[in-house]
């Protein structure tokens, strides 16, 4: 991740989140809602995200298994 600030080439709308992520519109929802996914709010119904918070925040949600939990699931 850079040390850059924010520039408009790094917002992503919220249409564009739900075709990166695969997601519906309530599933956006409840990861803003419930799990902390940052978001900067435009107006009531406006959203848009910074290309640098999305990256960090999947990144802290990062799963490795072992061999162990794979076998088990």
């Amino acid at each position: 991740m850079s040390n850059e600030s924010p520039t408009l080439e790094n917002i992503i709308t919220e249409e564009t989140m739900l075709e990166l992520l695969g997601l519906k519109k309530e599933a956006l929802g409840v990861l803003r809602r419930d799990k902390g996914l940052p978001f900067l709010k435009i107006s009531t119904r406006s959203r848009v995200y910074l290309e640098s918070d999305v990256v960090s925040w999947l990144t802290s949600r990062r799963v490795v298994l072992n061999r162990d939990e794979i076998e088990s699931e």
